[in-house]
């Protein structure tokens, strides 16, 4: 996980396809050769969360799980933390909404042109 003033990343896996070809002969009645070749591609999937696109939080309690759920502006789920401890829930709500609150607009510089 990697947090900025701006945007919470994080790494949710790797997504891997794989393509096989094979084929095989028949040598006699109780032997064949065969041959195959396998070509598997991996990617890492990372998601990045903007705080000035995220409008709210919700929390649910469902069996031993407490489940926060983040909101865009246009009022999507856009991920899902779980937990199993309430403080934790409660301290994460806490740390997205400040940076949440401090997050500036989509076009907004600190750089000043004169």
């Amino acid at each position: 996980m990697f947090i900025t003033d701006e945007y919470l990343a994080f790494g949710d896996g790797t997504i891997s396809k794989g393509r096989g070809v094979a084929s095989a002969t028949l040598i006699s009645n109780t032997s064949a050769i065969s041959t195959g070749v396998t070509k598997t591609k991996s990617k890492h999937v990372t998601s990045t969360l903007y705080f000035n696109s995220l409008d709210s939080m919700e929390l649910f309690h469902k069996r031993d799980w407490y489940i926060i759920q983040l909101r865009n502006d246009e009022n999507h789920i856009v991920k899902r933390f779980y937990t199993r401890s309430r403080k934790k829930a409660d301290r994460f709500i806490d740390a997205m909404n400040f940076y949440i609150s401090t997050a500036k607009d989509f076009g907004c510089s600190e750089f000043h042109t004169f």
